[in-house]
């Protein structure tokens, strides 16, 4: 009886200490810090000249702005400008400020994530990167935003401070739909493809 009385209380302080963030993939590194960062005032997502991080963006200030009602400002900055002090003048406008930069040291799916109550930062090297990381941004806010529906009871947007380092384990991913067994129709084959891809 002791021997269960105490792995039983090992284990609820082990579960008590764990992340309070529940992620899906869980990344292969997170760390929480204290504070949040506040979606107010107006916020500039900046971001470097290229057309298909241009589309990740659009996507990510789209679902914001019809699952909360936030408007984010966008801002692009050219390849060359990429130094820390450029992006900082990028940014300077807003009194929030999403910021994307390219480090060609992580792997195409790769990405780090640092979320401060001043400033969200992504780092990666392929537009993938960047749609993964926005993915993981979607998910550290209530339910509906990933769902893609508005919650008009919450009345403030805010994400919690967490450094985030992730890259895939395995070069493919795959699932099983039997579309044959369990109908499933054209909407909800979709749906599951989306949540398949975050």
């Amino acid at each position: 009886m002791k021997k269960f009385l105490i792995t039983f209380l090992s284990l609820f302080v082990l579960v008590s200490n764990a992340q309070e963030i529940a992620l899906i993939p869980q990344p292969a590194e997170i760390r929480t810090n204290e504070g949040c960062f506040l979606l107010k005032g107006k916020i500039i997502v900046c971001f470097p000249d290229n057309n298909e991080v241009e589309s990740v963006v659009d996507n990510f200030v789209k679902t914001l702005k019809t699952t909360t009602g936030v408007k984010l400002k966008k801002s692009v900055y050219k390849k060359s400008e990429i130094k820390d002090l450029e992006v900082n003048k990028c940014t300077s406008k807003g009194d929030a400020h999403i910021v994307l930069t390219v480090d060609e040291k992580l792997g195409d799916e790769a990405y780090k994530l640092s979320v401060s109550d001043k400033r969200i930062t992504i780092a990666a090297a392929k537009p993938a990167g960047f749609f993964y990381a926005f993915q993981t941004l979607k998910q550290l806010m209530p339910r509906n935003v990933m769902a893609g529906v508005r919650d008009k009871s919450v009345t403030e947007w805010s994400f919690p401070c967490v450094e985030i380092k992730d890259a895939p384990r395995f070069g493919w991913r795959g699932f099983m739909l039997d579309e044959g067994r369990h109908f499933y129709g054209k909407e909800e084959v979709k749906k599951i493809i989306d949540v398949m891809a975050a």
